[in-house]
């Protein structure tokens, strides 16, 4: 079920980015789950479908044993969909820096890429928890 819902996830980050750099006027096709177009070919794998995430969310919330259930349901299904929404946007960027600049592109995706990664979900968590301990 795992390879399943992975497969699913990197299909929607996928088309989710091919439809965000559109906006940009940098065209793909998908094939597969891979972006495609006349000068670059990216993968979308497992790492970039944002289950790891996901995963570390779920758990830091559902750990929070301080803040009801209600919300540590509601605080899990909004992380949910702010890594489903910030993901693609993320690898947007780092596909029009690979555009743009091969080596900044390089940096972005081998640093900036998995850094921003922890911020998000560490000011997410924080965010979510400081919101929920007060009311």
């Amino acid at each position: 079920m795992l390879s399943h819902l992975n497969l699913s996830l990197a299909g929607f980050v996928a088309s989710t980015t091919k439809n965000i750099l559109s906006l940009f006027g940098t065209h793909f096709e998908i094939i597969g789950t891979n972006l495609v177009n006349n000068s670059m070919d990216v993968e979308v794998n497992e790492l970039c479908t944002g289950i790891t995430e996901m995963a570390v969310i779920f758990a830091a919330i559902m750990a929070s044993y301080d803040v009801n259930i209600k919300k540590r349901i509601y605080g899990v299904l909004f992380g949910f969909l702010m890594i489903l929404l910030v993901n693609p946007i993320r690898i947007s960027a780092t596909i029009i820096a690979f555009q743009k600049n091969e080596i900044f592109g390089a940096i972005m995706h081998d640093l900036l890429f998995r850094l921003s990664l922890i911020i998000i979900v560490l000011v997410y968590y924080m965010v979510w928890y400081n919101v929920s301990v007060k009311k």
